[in-house]
Formats: C-alpha cells, structure tokens, sequence
C-alpha cells in the first residue's frame, strides 16, 4: 500500500501517478491531498510495508511535514519526491527522488508538475520490469518513448501556442468553465483547472468526466465551455460525454489524439490535436494546452500570471 500525498500541483500529479502504479506497477496507490491525510486515515494501522510518498516541490510545505511527523510514530516509510535540495521533506525521507526541474520562480507550477509525473512514469515502469509485469521488450519502449519525450513537447508547444491564443481571447469573458478528465487524464483535468483558477480568477472546476452527468450537467447553457482531455485508449467514452454537452448547446473543447469523428462535434479550433502517443506519454503532452489556455487568458485580463494575487511560491503554515 502506497499513499501519494501531496497539495497543489504536486497532489495532481500524485492522481496521475496513481494511475501509473497502480497499472504499470501493480502496487496499490492512493493520492491524498496533505492536509486531510492525517482526518481520514488516523485510525488506519499500516504494515510494515505501507509507504507514504511526499511530493513537494519545495519540500518545505507545513502539509507534508505535518503529515510525516504524524506517520512517521506508527511505522509507515516516509518517502519523498523534490526538486529543492537539502530540504525538510529530503531530511526526513528514508529515500527520496530529485524532479531536477531547475528553479521555478513563477508562482503557478508548470516544468516541476510535468516534471512530477514523468518521474512517477519512470518509477512504476521499473517496478513493472522488476516485477516481470512488464516485458524486457514492453520496457524498453516505453523508455524510448521517455527519450523522446522533449521532441514531443517542443511538438506539442508549437502546434497549440496559436489556437490557446485565439481561444483565450473568446474566453475572456467567461466567469466558469468545467474540466473533464477520464482515467489517467483526471489528474490532468484537476492541473488544468488549478493553472485556470489561479492565474484568471475564475470559477474552473475538474471533475471526472463520467460524473459530469451525475448533477454538473445542469450547469450547461448556451456557450458553456466544458474541456475534455482525452487518452488514446478512452475515445469511446469521452465521445459519449462530449455529445452531452454538445446536445444541450454547450462548447465541448477536446484535448487529445486525433480522434475520427469527434472533430465533428467541436468548433473549428477547439479540438487541440496533440502528437501521437501511448496511453501512458498522452497525459504528459495534454497538459502543455491547458498551461498555455491559463497563461493567454490571464494575459487577456490584464493579469500578472507569474504572481497572482494572495499567493506564495511555498506555504509553510498551517
């Protein structure tokens, strides 16, 4: 049993790495957001191989550290996943991870998020491997994939960097807009909305896209924007959902693969083609579009999407 905890961006990619050792890994993972770890799993009696992973960019979040001084007493391995060196997190972790993202001085998190899950990629792949739950042959292509990965976001920066720029200017207005994310794309529906919510001040909310008709259906209404991010493996389903929205005049706006047949459902620049891929390298690219809607709208509204209002870089209170 793993628990991935985290908060901010740093939870998000806990989600998609989640997803990652669960399927590559076959290790049983569970994301939670720092601050709650220690109200809903206080009476939880680990094993004494129950693992908490603390992923922080700073490694100095009063989150975190609040929850390995809790875990730490009642014998679970404390972990850590950073990108400052010498930090608490790094001190108080029997192992720990470098992301190796550089500095990052704007507040909104972007190369250290992406950072994030491509590492927690690579760890379950080599569990995966380690445990023979991926082939010699199955490893070695995703580490291609992995080495190829910079060319793919280069790729996938230039082709959206126009179409986010035009459609921030349509959005300008909005005050809501919702975020779908299905399977390994969740984690990436809940970054994009945060990168939307944090630098423009609007209401942005992420959601699992099958729960979208569960109640949030009714908040659709002509022009409504409502994002899907898309996996390879997941057409099926999200154009199922996309036509929900369509049907009631909503915007579908799709993140993902070129999918044949669902470009029939978005405006003409709405579908935000990124480069083929794995199931498992999708949800790195599908990102890079939300980042980039978030940073042209902000600019929109006259903005500074670097530092946003009533926020810190590192939270180091309570």
């Amino acid at each position: 049993m793993a628990f991935l905890v985290g908060c901010g961006s740093s939870f998000n990619a806990c989600n998609v790495g989640s997803y990652y050792l669960n399927n590559l890994a076959g290790v049983m993972s569970i994301p939670v957001i720092g601050g709650r770890f220690f109200e809903e799993f206080k009476n939880y009696q680990p094993s004494k191989n129950s693992v908490i992973l603390c992923v922080s960019q700073s490694g100095e979040t009063k989150d975190i550290i609040n929850t390995i001084n809790f875990a730490k007493p009642k014998g679970y391995h404390i972990l850590g996943m950073i990108n400052v060196p010498g930090s608490t997190v790094e001190r108080m972790s029997e192992a720990y991870a470098y992301i190796g993202a550089g500095i990052e001085r704007s507040v909104p998190a972007t190369k250290t998020y992406t950072n994030q899950v491509v590492l927690f990629l690579i760890l379950a792949a080599r569990i995966g491997h380690k445990k023979e739950l991926i082939s010699d042959k199955e490893f070695e292509s995703l580490k291609d994939e992995i080495h190829n990965l910079s060319k793919l976001v280069e790729k996938t920066i230039k082709d959206s960097d126009q179409k986010a720029k035009l459609l921030a200017r349509e959005l300008s207005e909005i005050d809501a807009m919702s975020l779908l994310g299905y399977g390994v794309t969740h984690g990436v529906a809940l970054e994009g909305a945060l990168k939307i919510r944090e630098i423009n001040y609007i209401s942005a909310e992420a959601m699992y896209s099958s729960e979208f008709k569960h109640g949030p259906l009714s908040i659709v209404e002509d022009g409504y924007p409502v994002i899907y991010v898309v996996a390879p493996k997941d057409k099926y389903y999200v154009t199922s959902h996309v036509s929900e929205v369509e049907c009631r005049d909503g915007r579908p706006i799709v993140i993902g693969e070129h999918i044949k047949g669902l470009d029939k459902h978005v405006r003409p620049g709405d579908y935000f083609e990124i480069p083929k891929s794995s199931q498992l390298i999708s949800p790195i690219l599908a990102v890079i579009p939300l980042q980039l809607l978030a940073l042209y709208m902000s600019i929109e509204r006259g903005i500074d999407p670097d530092y946003p209002r009533n926020l810190s870089k590192t939270l180091t209170v309570d």
